[in-house]
Formats: structure tokens, C-alpha cells, sequence
């Protein structure tokens, strides 16, 4: 179920019913699955604005070849033909942003209810640093 919404906000509540567990319980295994380096949240980035910024974590698979395993992708040419090609897109290049950013650096995305969103901010403490939008196209 992780794999089909990687790349989206996670509602504990929401997959936890769909699961049969109670978002206590789901918030536990996820705890345990962010640990053991399987799964990654990403926090929002929010500081004192008048916008009312969406306040859940998005999910996303550390290994993109599980993730794909899961989706039951297993050639090239179907990854280009699934809809899930620009959440796997994106989990592939935040997992190499965190692997090779510094250490002073936090990430986070950023969302606003009425839509403008930012699929990756790099943060020194909350002074934003950088912001990115990843697509994968051959245009972008």
C-alpha cells in the first residue's frame, strides 16, 4: 500500500482503516519502517505566515527498486508507461539529495491548501537555503 502512494501525504488514519489498524498502531510500524531505512517522511516546511500550510508528512520508498518491485515494474520501457513514473522520479532524486547534502541541512516540502507547492526545500534550521521542483521530462 506504501507503494502506491509514495510520493503523496501520508493520512495515518486513512491507510490504517484501509489496513485494518488503528493509526496508533500504523504510526508505530511506520516508525519502525523510517528506522530500518525502508521508508522516508518528509516533514512540511512551515514558519509564522498568514497561509494555511498542509501539516502532513509525505512518504516516499528509499529504494526506488523495491518501490518498483512492489508496483510490479520490472523493465524500463515500463516504468515510462506508468503513472507512477514522476512519484518514482521524485523519490529517486530526493534519496540522492539526502545522501549527498550536508549535514546542516534539512529537508522538507512545501504546500499551501489553496495549492502552490514545492516538492523539495533544503532548510538551515528555518531559513530556507534552496527550494526544488523535480520532474522527470524530456522538456522541463
Amino acid at each position: 500500500m506504501l507503494a502506491w502512494i509514495n510520493g503523496n501525504l501520508l493520512n495515518y488514519s486513512s491507510v490504517g482503516k484501509s489496513l485494518g489498524l488503528s493509526h496508533v498502531t500504523l504510526k508505530g510500524y511506520m516508525a519502525y519502517l523510517n528506522g530500518s531505512f525502508v521508508t522516508m517522511e518528509l516533514e512540511p516546511f512551515h514558519f509564522n505566515i498568514k497561509k494555511r500550510l498542509t501539516k502532513s508528512t509525505k512518504i516516499y520508498c528509499k529504494d526506488t527498486g523495491l518501490l518498483h518491485r512492489f508496483l510490479k515494474v520490472s523493465t524500463y520501457n515500463d516504468l515510462l508507461g506508468t503513472p507512477f513514473l514522476g512519484a518514482s522520479w521524485e523519490a529517486y532524486v530526493i534519496n540522492q539529495v539526502f545522501a549527498s547534502k550536508s549535514e546542516e541541512l534539512d529537508m522538507f516540502f512545501y504546500r499551501t491548501y489553496s495549492g502552490a507547492e514545492m516538492d523539495l526545500v533544503l532548510a538551515r534550521g528555518m531559513k530556507p537555503v534552496a527550494s526544488i521542483e523535480i520532474k522527470f521530462s524530456e522538456k522541463p
